[in-house]
């Protein structure tokens, strides 16, 4: 594993980080590849429960696969395909969602690489190090901060290609949850034992020697059935030139041991006995004669007749008494009952259990112990007032004079109230005829505010809505009104100074025009709707403006002339309804004095309603007129069709 060697006062460098990180993971990568091998898939963890409903939910685990260091760069260090096993991680709990019921379906895991969690940071700034970059050249861009080996779990009816199976999830038609028998473990998942799951099985193994070196023990590596010799045999590569011994002639220990040829039966008494060699050894078990077993038997079968009248005579005497565990729910906390005996202290029946930790014994009442009882509640419940719920009431439990609040304390199912008392009742009726007669007295002052007030509408009839309030705002000056119809809006104050009139209406006519009514003269002014714009250039009109105001239209056009040319046509950009007023000024491209009007032809203007044809001249040298090429503003006015 390699490690980075950094020294004092070396500027540190960005691949020194980058690299220490990329041995590590290498180093990683290689242990992994020692333990699982370098093609081998393996996943741990990812434990697989049934969630809320069609879900399941599986647990956080991790996923080693082969792959290369880094297929693209790492930062600032280039890809690197050297192979490695790789590990991916899934750290929470991830719950999937089933599509359906009546479906079979494959948990599975995808190895995943990706540069995650970008972020905007700060850069070194060498012309101001006082002042730090916000992305790299001060960019603002983000940038990812770390790389994530993902192992992402996902569920479908497949398992799509670069995956690795976990789960299969079997799901009955129409059912509505998972429950854990719909889960599986998946046919080809990788998963592996963990070491502790491999101690045990190798604990469970029987002991053998761990090699052949020693001089008395050898190793055992198998064990098998001889069908031929009929016997267990054991393969140990020390015993013998085929490595197969019979499990019971295998010779055990140093000198003063024999080997232990077979073992056969004694026809004579019945004994299983051992051979040792040709030595005939003690006898390791008998085997009863034939007459020895029947007799046995006999003495069994009159045991057994012996036994059936005891059991009758229990069974006979059980039936007069009393089950102990009758009903008895464990569960629940029942307990068993041991004994039922007439006490001579109290001279009732007890009744004996074990709670567990020590006999309890409880004394039981007579029927006349119930019977006197019963008759002594019934003359005491008489003397009471019932408390019994009818229709749906909860039912009174007991009723007291409380002597902290000093009033009568009523307990029922489910709370308790205190009741009032008749001093409470009158001193309620008195202040209510006081507040009686204060109300009135308010509601005479209301009805008097009331009065004064603005009215306004009482509902909303989609039209006009109520105002629910009306105030003023200190900021501008001006009131405002608040309506459920169209909000919080301003009302215009007029106000005017000295030597102005008030506005005493203001309202608008079909055309859209503003018409306001002066307080003084009762004299009305119309304003009409002015809007602007510009011209885009167009032929000899290389751009302008428009204003109108009403149906009157000003158009501005700035007009270029390159060609010297006396006459310059010109088409409105927006004709009018009838022929518009023209004025025109103009420079000549030669710094010559120069004028432009409307042609004249036959005595008439050359004006339209579309267009106009301008003159344009300039004083040359020597002071003769002649033709201009240049550039002006032509302003044209007139009426247009609304």
């Amino acid at each position: 594993m390699d490690r980075q060697i950094v020294y004092p006062a070396q500027i540190p460098l960005d691949s020194d980080q980058l690299n220490a990180q990329r041995n590590a993971y290498v180093g990683l990568g290689q242990l992994a590849a020692m333990a699982y091998g370098w093609a081998t898939v393996s996943a741990s963890g990812f434990a697989c429960m049934p969630g809320s409903g069609l879900a399941v939910v599986v647990a956080p685990g991790s996923l080693l696969a082969p792959g290369v260091v880094d297929k693209t760069a790492y930062g600032t260090l280039p890809a690197a395909s050297s192979a490695l096993v790789r590990q991916y991680g899934s750290r929470d709990p991830v719950t999937l969602d089933v599509p359906g019921a009546g479906a079979t379906y494959s948990v599975y895991v995808t190895p995943a690489t990706v540069d995650a969690d970008d972020t905007v940071l700060p850069f070194y700034n060498a012309a101001d190090p006082s002042v730090t970059y916000a992305g790299a050249d001060n960019s603002g861009k983000t940038a990812p901060t770390v790389r994530q080996d993902a192992a992402q779990v996902g569920i479908g009816t497949s398992v799509p290609a670069g995956a690795y199976p976990l789960w299969t999830v079997t799901v009955p038609a129409g059912a509505a949850a998972i429950t854990a028998a719909m889960i599986t473990q998946a046919g080809g998942a990788p998963f592996y034992d963990t070491i502790p799951q491999l101690q045990v099985s190798v604990d469970s193994r029987v002991p053998t020697a761990a090699d052949d070196t020693g001089a008395v023990n050898g190793r055992v590596s198998a064990l098998y059935y001889d069908k031929v010799q009929q016997q267990p045999v054991v393969y140990a590569p020390s015993a013998t030139s085929s490595g197969l011994a019979l499990l019971v002639s295998q010779t055990f220990g140093a000198t003063g041991f024999s080997t232990v040829s077979n073992f056969v039966y004694r026809a004579s008494d019945g004994a299983l006995q051992i051979n040792v060699g040709s030595i005939s050894a003690g006898v390791v078990a008998d085997f009863a004669p034939v007459a020895s077993v029947q007799a046995v038997q006999a003495n069994l079968s009159s045991f057994q007749t012996t036994q059936t009248n005891t059991n009758a005579t229990l069974s006979a005497d059980i039936s007069q008494c009393v089950s102990g565990v009758y009903g008895v729910a464990t569960s629940a906390g029942d307990r068993q009952g041991k004994g039922l005996y007439q006490a001579g202290g109290s001279a009732r029946p007890t009744f004996v259990y074990n709670n567990g930790t020590t006999d309890v014994y409880s004394a039981l009442a007579y029927y006349a112990d119930v019977t006197a009882l019963s008759a002594t509640l019934s003359t005491d419940i008489s003397n009471c007032v019932s408390g019994v719920a009818a229709s749906g009431d909860a039912q009174g439990l007991k009723l007291y004079q409380s002597v902290g609040s000093g009033r009568p304390h009523f307990f029922y199912t489910g709370g308790d109230e205190y009741l009032a008392t008749y001093t409470d009742v009158t001193t309620v009726q008195a202040n209510l005829t006081s507040f009686q007669t204060s109300q009135a007295n308010q509601n005479s002052t209301f009805a008097t505010e009331i009065a004064s007030k603005v009215g306004t509408n009482t509902t909303n009839d989609g039209v006009n809505s109520p105002i629910t309030y009306l105030g003023h705002n200190n900021a501008s000056g001006a009131p405002f009104v608040i309506s459920s119809l169209a909000g919080s809006y301003r009302i215009i104050p007029s106000r005017p100074g000295a030597g102005f009139n008030s506005i005493s209406n203001m309202s608008t006519d079909g055309s859209g025009n503003i018409i306001l009514k002066d307080s003084s003269t009762a004299d009305a002014y119309v304003y009409a709707p002015t809007s602007t714009g510009t011209i885009a250039a167009n032929g000899n009109i290389s751009g302008g403006w428009w204003v109108k105001t009403g149906n009157i239209l000003r158009q501005c056009l700035k007009i270029t002339s390159t060609t010297v040319s006396g006459t310059i046509q010109i088409t409105f950009p927006t004709a009018y309804a009838d022929v518009p007023t023209v004025s025109a000024e103009w420079a000549d491209l030669d710094g010559n004095s120069a004028w432009a009007n409307v042609l004249t032809q036959n005595g008439a203007p050359v004006i339209s309603a579309t267009g106009v044809s301008l003159w344009a001249r300039a004083l040359g040298q020597g002071g003769a007129l002649a033709d201009s090429a240049g550039w002006g503003w032509v302003t044209v006015e007139g009426p247009v069709a609304d």
